[in-house]
């Protein structure tokens, strides 16, 4: 509150040196309503500049004003229909009389359509950043899908910057939104991808999962921004190379004629549960029980017990849950009479598939690092096997089970 009223001051201070005798009635447009941030609104600024700017409409009406380096200054713009709405940027310093300012010493102006709701996912960004005087502002539409390749779930939020890792936060986007407008001025920009994710669960207030500044081909990500291309549409990239966050699924199947128990790495697997629904007593499958487990994706020793006896009924040691295969487990069935090792130095990670119990393709818990070998089991009735990237794109196929399988390409 003490550093509310004493900005008020300094501004009064500053006003009084830089405007002419004709503004000394301009102390009430400069009051604490016009420099603080509305409560709601339809659009951000963000001030990455030294300097106090201040925010007009199309017809020259004062709006607001916006502190030296201020982050997201949020600001409730009128907006009855879907009409475009003129915004216009001076410079404390250049601005003159507030009632008419010196349209010569314009900084920075910006056409743009803004949401006629305070929706926080339909607000607009402004980010306004050093340059010549006049430049043009452009937009970018950004979109950031839910979901990836062979339909890889996208469980993480990005923050995207501007031109370095340490540039301008421009915007946040968690997946499956569209149409986030932000505007940036005319040139040539690069584009930085932050990605996090949240645990609602947890104290932490998030994870950071890594970064994305190059393409498939080892380009940068860059935008061009002119009058001949003002506006810019952008599909954010997903990131694919985390387990964290992201979840999996695991059939199970109890053919026996006896309740059994499952178990995730000595827990019950319900404790691995993903799930808005309560899980307790879901560990446990009645007989000829079919059921799938929504679980975190990670490497599991799976174990089942018959409830009658307590003792061990079945195992599967090392299996990795995926988030874009199912994993297929029928408790008590022979899954280890053919064994091979598969040598990965195919250039990429690669999950491993098989026929099974019926099931052309399936996936079979190995997912195998490139540059890594891995010892595997199959059941008997196993007549072939594939190897896939992680987009299910290229991929490697043998029938023959000796010792090695050697994945050197695939295609």
């Amino acid at each position: 509150m003490l550093r509310k009223y004493f900005i008020s001051i300094l501004l009064l201070v500053l006003i009084s040196s830089c405007l002419s005798e004709q503004t000394n009635d301009n102390s009430i447009i400069f009051s604490r309503e016009n420099s603080d941030e509305d409560y709601s609104g339809n659009l951000y600024v963000t001030n990455t500049l030294d300097d106090y700017i201040l925010l007009f409409d199309g017809f020259n009406n004062f709006i607001k004003i916006i502190e030296p380096n201020y982050e997201k200054f949020l600001i409730d713009v009128p907006n009855d229909g879907n009409d475009s709405k003129l915004l216009r940027i001076w410079k404390l310093n250049d601005v003159g009389n507030v009632n008419d300012p010196n349209i010569t010493s314009l900084y920075r102006q910006w056409e743009i359509v803004l949401s006629n709701n305070n929706s926080i996912v339909d607000r607009t960004e402004w980010i306004i950043t050093e340059g010549d005087r006049g430049l043009g502002v452009g937009t970018i539409e950004f979109s950031y899908p839910d979901s990836g390749k062979n339909g890889i779930s996208n469980d993480y939020s990005v923050d995207v910057y501007l031109n370095s890792k340490t540039g301008s936060k421009i915007a946040a986007l968690s997946p499956g939104m569209e149409s986030k407008k932000v505007g940036i001025e005319y040139g040539l920009h690069y584009l930085y991808f932050n990605y996090w994710i949240s645990n609602p669960y947890s104290n932490d207030v998030r994870t950071d999962i890594g970064w994305i500044d190059k393409d498939d081909f080892e380009r940068k990500y860059e935008v061009v921004m002119n009058s001949s291309y003002p506006q810019r549409d952008f599909l954010i990239p997903v990131y694919y190379w985390s387990n964290v966050g992201r979840t999996g699924v695991i059939v199970i199947k109890n053919p026996t004629n006896e309740t059994i128990s499952i178990q995730a790495n000595d827990q019950l697997i319900e404790d691995w549960m993903v799930s808005n629904d309560p899980v307790a007593g879901l560990s446990y499958l009645l007989a000829g029980d079919e059921r799938k487990f929504y679980i975190r994706q990670k490497v599991y020793t799976l174990s089942a017990y018959k409830t009658s006896s307590a003792q061990r009924y079945d195992y599967l040691a090392e299996k990795t849950i995926v988030d874009n295969y199912e994993f297929y487990w029928v408790v008590g069935s022979d899954h280890s009479s053919k064994t091979i090792t598969i040598k990965n130095n195919s250039g990429s990670d690669i999950t491993i598939h098989a026929d099974y119990y019926g099931k052309e393709d399936a996936y079979m818990g190995y997912k195998i690092l490139n540059n890594t070998s891995v010892y595997c089991k199959f059941p008997p009735n196993t007549t072939y096997l594939n190897a896939w990237d992680l987009f299910h794109e290229k991929g490697a196929s043998t029938t023959n089970f000796n010792d090695q399988w050697i994945i050197t390409e695939l295609n």
